[in-house]
């Protein structure tokens, strides 16, 4: 039986385009990668290994046991027995001045211009002492010159000095007496003078027995 309609038309054609532009995205995707990976691994291919490092020093010469310089025996410059320099021993200047002792005494007081006075530590012990001036200029005195030392070596300062007249200097070739006083313990038993002046003796000191 005829449709009245006529003969049914046929379905119009699925359109495939955008599939095949799909897959040929991924092939062409997939090609790259491959390719990326084809040139990476040629990559590394080409690489040269790094150095492989040494256990050996890098030094090329081996340390000898012998000293490339053999020690010299022979001191180069040998010490000299004699000295360079021998010291002068030059004695010290001689003094200007002698000395000597013309009498001794013990006193319980001393007469001074203040008075009399006492001692501290028991008796004063007085010794007179003849002081010659051989210089050829004045000798100044004064009684911190003098110490008097006793038996044991003990000295003891000068408590009080006189001169004849109070005279302070001693006149070229001229002698003058020097009476001095230390204030000892009784029993102290005086046995030397001592004397030190820097123009008279150099600033050695001179003693003479009492």
């Amino acid at each position: 039986m005829s449709s009245p309609y006529g003969m049914p038309s046929s379905p119009p054609a699925k359109r495939r385009t955008p599939l095949y532009i799909a897959l040929g995205c991924g092939c062409l995707l997939l090609a790259l990668v491959l390719i990326a990976l084809a040139g990476g691994g040629f990559w590394l291919l080409q690489r040269e290994p790094d150095d492989p490092a040494t256990d050996e020093p890098t030094t090329s010469s081996e340390p000898t046991d012998e000293p490339t310089e053999e020690p010299t025996e022979d001191p180069t410059t040998e010490p000299t027995e004699d000295p360079t320099t021998e010291p002068t021993e030059e004695p010290s200047a001689e003094p200007t001045v002698s000395l000597s002792v013309s009498g001794t005494e013990e006193a319980a007081t001393v007469e001074t211009a203040d008075g009399a006075q006492e001692p501290v530590n028991g008796t004063f012990f007085g010794v007179t002492v003849e002081v010659v001036n051989e210089a050829d200029e004045d000798l100044s005195l004064s009684p911190s010159a003098f110490t008097l030392y006793d038996d044991a070596g003990t000295p003891h300062p000068v408590a009080y000095g006189f001169t004849a007249d109070a005279a302070e200097t001693v006149p070229p070739g001229e002698t003058l007496s020097v009476l001095l006083y230390a204030d000892v313990s009784e029993g102290t038993t005086i046995t030397s003078v001592g004397f030190s002046d820097y123009v008279a003796t150099g600033g050695e000191e001179i003693e003479i027995d009492v």
